[in-house]
């Protein structure tokens, strides 16, 4: 974990809020860019759960599903992380470029959503339910990372969680594109969900991200 002082750091930014969390974007001293998470502590139930979500990205095996952390503290008011450089949340990252995307933008977009989820899986963990929200895109020396920050979502792996993650993955898919192309896959693949017959590496193979 990188040596981070606190107190020498500079907001630049602010990037994102989804519920009691903030995302900024801030320089140390080294005028390196880094983000900073702020989480809400009003009451010890908050400070519980900020320490259980530390808890949880350090057991998770963190360095696969959260951008690197160099710093994290509980203050009287608030509890924060400092880490690697967060881009933005995929809501926002969509909302700038318009919603326009090539068909190459969304394969490499979808393809970096299920490597997360596939990284989960590998910890017998998935992501119940999500949205474009609660996604986060890193783009570290030109290569585009995903990941979730909000450790809440996480659940272990069963059957239910497992379907529910594959229609929020699908809920996406179509956000990305409506084009009856699209639409015929993921309704292929909606049905075969409901059989309990797929999972992300078919999603991959239907839509041929290999």
């Amino acid at each position: 974990m990188k040596n981070v002082e606190s107190k020498h750091l500079n907001i630049i930014e602010f990037i994102h809020k989804n519920n009691n969390m903030e995302l900024f974007l801030i320089k140390d001293e080294n005028d390196e860019l880094l983000s900073l998470i702020t989480f809400e502590v009003e009451n010890n139930n908050d400070v519980v759960k900020f320490k259980q979500y530390i808890d949880n990205l350090l057991n998770f095996g963190f360095e696969k599903i959260f951008p690197e952390i160099y710093f994290y503290n509980l203050e009287k008011s608030f509890g924060y992380i400092i880490c690697q450089k967060i881009d933005n949340c995929l809501n926002n990252y969509f909302t700038i470029c318009n919603n326009r995307f090539s068909y190459e933008t969304i394969y490499i977009i979808i393809t970096k959503i299920i490597k997360l989820l596939l990284n989960l899986q590998n910890l017998n963990k998935t992501i119940s339910r999500f949205t474009l929200n609660n996604l986060y895109i890193v783009n570290d020396d030109d290569k585009l990372i995903v990941y979730i920050l909000d450790s809440s979502l996480i659940v272990p792996i069963n059957e239910s969680n497992l379907k529910e993650s594959l229609f929020s993955l699908l809920s996406i898919i179509k956000s990305m594109n409506k084009s009856s192309f699209f639409l015929k896959k993921l309704e292929r693949l909606e049905n075969m969900i409901i059989k309990d017959s797929v999972n992300y590496e078919q999603v991959m193979i239907e839509f041929k991200l290999f």
